[in-house]
């Protein structure tokens, strides 16, 4: 059965989002050119091209991996992880964002060639972390199957 379970996917390493995860949203655009034709009303649109998505993930560090994080030396090493990653350079390249994953087969549902555009965090209550990750796919279809190598 498919689950909820955001993600990050390089090849065999595979890093969850801390949970809970309290935003999870995809922003979809198309790129088109409009043309205007003398003494003709209304827009000609031709050439409607999806463009890749931008998708914004927000949420707590309270847990990660199925362990409570309660001390700030914890959640303070959970966010590193994930910051390394989110980091896209030369060596590491883009990765797959995971959105559901099943555990009794090797199914998921997945973004690929993302790269991360901003990624901040707030340190201010030293119970509860927050962070927010805004990830674009160049490719904007959600995959199915198993994950790339």
């Amino acid at each position: 059965m498919l689950k909820f379970h955001p993600a990050i996917a390089r090849g065999a390493t595979v890093v969850e989002f801390p949970h809970p995860v309290l935003v999870f949203r995809v922003r979809d655009a198309w790129d088109y050119e409009k043309m205007k034709v003398p003494l003709r009303d209304g827009d000609q649109i031709v050439g409607h091209s999806r463009q890749g998505i931008d998708i914004a993930i927000e949420g707590q560090i309270g847990q990660h991996s199925g362990a409570l994080k309660l001390t700030e030396p914890d959640m303070l090493a959970t966010l590193n992880t994930l910051r390394d990653a989110l980091d896209v350079n030369p060596s590491s390249g883009t990765y797959s964002l995971v959105v559901f994953d099943d555990d009794t087969s090797n199914d998921h549902r997945f973004f690929k060639s993302c790269t991360t555009t901003k990624f901040e965090f707030d340190l201010s209550s030293q119970h509860l972390y927050s962070f927010a990750a805004v990830i674009h796919a160049a490719d904007p279809t959600l995959f199915s199957g198993s994950l790339p190598a």
